[in-house]
C-alpha cells in the first residue's frame, strides 16, 4: 500500500520491525550451516525468520524509501525456499517415524521404512543446497547492508520524534488490516466446499499474510491484537494441516510409481514390491482420514467465528483503537516479533 504522504511514525515502525526480522534470520546462520543434522530446529527458526522478514519487506517495500528494494529481497527469497524444502523434509520424516511407532502391525513397517528411508536420502540431497544458499546470502551482504539502512531511516525518525504507536500508523494499519482480511473473506464461499482444495489452499496463504500484518502491527495497538493473532493462526493452521494430508496423499501415488520403476528395474519384475504396497496404502488411508478429520474441525472452527462475527469484532476492534492516542509507554515500545514459531 503507497503511502499518500511521508509518515516518520510509519518508517520507524517499518525500520524497527525488518531490523528486528533481520536479526532473527542472522541468529540462525550458524546452527542451520553447522548443526542442522542434530537440531532440526535450527532451519524451522531460520526458516520462519526468513518469512518474517519477506513479510515486513513486502509491506513496507512502497513506503520506506530504499533504492532498489527487490534487490534486497531476491536473495532473501532463495534462502526462504532453499529451507522451507528442508524444513518440509524434516517435517515429513518425523511425521512418518511417529506413525510407525503407532503401528504396531508389521504388515505395514516394510512400506512406511521404505518411505522413511527415501524421505531421509531426499533430505540428505537437500542440505548442500541449504549451504550453497546461505553462502550466496552472506556473500551478498545483503543482511548487513539492509540492516544498515533500516538502521538510518529509524534514527532519522526517532530524530523527528516518530512513535510506533502515533495515530497516523493505526490508521494505516487499520487500512492495511481490513484490505487483508477482506482478501482471506473472498474465499469464505469455498469453507463448506470440502473439494475445493485449491481454493482453501489460497485461503491460506491469504490468511498467513493476515497474520503477518496483524503481528508486525500489534505494537503500534498496545500488543491489543493478541487474541486476533491466535485466532488467525488457529484458522492457518487447520488450513495447513489440510494441505499436508493432500500433499501426502498425491506424492504417496507418485511415490509407489517410482518404486515400482526402481525395483523393476534392479530385480527385473516388481514382486518385491508386494511387502512394501501394504505399508504406503496403510499410510495413504491414514492422511485420507486425516484430511477428513481437519476439514471437519476447519469448517467448525470457521462457523464458530462467523457466529461470533470475529473478524467484523477485529475489525470493529481497529477502528476503536485508531481513535486518539494511546497512552505513553511506560517501558521500551515492544518487539515487533510476535512470539511463537509456526510460520
Amino acid at each position: 500500500m503507497n503511502a499518500p504522504h511521508h509518515d516518520p511514525n510509519y518508517d520507524y515502525l517499518g525500520a524497527e520491525s525488518i531490523r528486528e526480522r533481520i536479526e532473527a534470520v542472522i541468529a540462525e546462520i550458524d546452527g542451520v550451516r553447522h548443526r542442522a543434522h542434530e537440531d532440526i530446529e535450527y532451519i524451522h527458526r531460520m526458516r520462519v525468520a526468513s518469512r518474517r522478514l519477506r513479510a515486513a519487506l513486502d509491506l513496507f517495500e512502497g513506503s520506506l524509501k530504499i533504492p532498489d528494494f527487490k534487490k534486497w529481497s531476491k536473495p532473501i527469497r532463495g534462502i526462504t525456499r532453499e529451507l522451507g524444502m528442508a524444513r518440509d523434509a524434516d517435517v515429513q520424516i518425523e511425521f512418518v517415524e511417529a506413525f510407525l511407532k503407532e503401528t504396531p502391525d508389521d504388515t505395514y513397517s516394510q512400506g512406511i521404512e521404505r518411505l522413511i528411508l527415501r524421505l531421509k536420502q531426499h533430505r540428505e540431497e537437500q542440505q548442500p543446497h541449504v549451504v550453497k544458499a546461505l553462502d550466496k546470502l552472506e556473500k551478498s551482504k545483503v543482511l548487513g547492508e539492509l540492516e544498515k539502512t533500516v538502521l538510518q531511516i529509524r534514527v532519522h525518525a526517532q530524530m523527528k520524534g516518530a512513535r510506533i504507536d502515533a495515530h497516523s500508523v493505526r490508521k494505516r494499519a487499520r487500512d492495511l488490516i481490513a484490505e487483508r482480511v477482506a482478501h482471506v473473506l473472498v474465499y469464505e464461499p469455498y469453507v463448506e466446499q470440502e473439494e475445493k482444495g485449491a481454493e482453501l489452499h489460497q485461503m491460506r496463504i491469504e490468511t498467513k499474510r493476515l497474520r503477518y500484518a496483524l503481528e508486525i502491527f500489534n505494537p503500534a495497538f498496545g500488543g491489543e491484537l493478541k487474541d486476533y493473532i491466535k485466532q488467525t493462526k488457529q484458522v492457518q493452521e487447520l488450513l495447513g494441516q489440510l494441505q499436508d494430508s493432500e500433499v501426502w496423499i498425491a506424492y504417496l501415488a507418485k511415490f509407489e510409481e517410482e518404486e515400482r520403476a526402481k525395483t523393476i528395474e534392479y530385480f527385473g519384475h516388481a514382486r518385491p514390491l508386494a511387502r512394501v504396497i501394504p505399508g504406503l496404502h496403510h499410510f495413504s488411508q491414514a492422511q485420507q482420514a486425516r484430511r477428513k478429520q481437519v476439514y471437519l474441525e476447519f469448517v467448525a472452527c470457521w462457523k464458530q467465528l462467523k457466529e461470533r462475527q470475529a473478524w467484523h469484532e477485529l475489525l470493529g476492534r481497529l477502528v476503536e483503537l485508531s481513535k486518539g492516542e494511546l497512552p505513553e509507554p511506560e517501558a521500551p515500545a515492544p518487539s515487533t516479533a510476535e512470539q511463537g514459531s509456526t510460520a
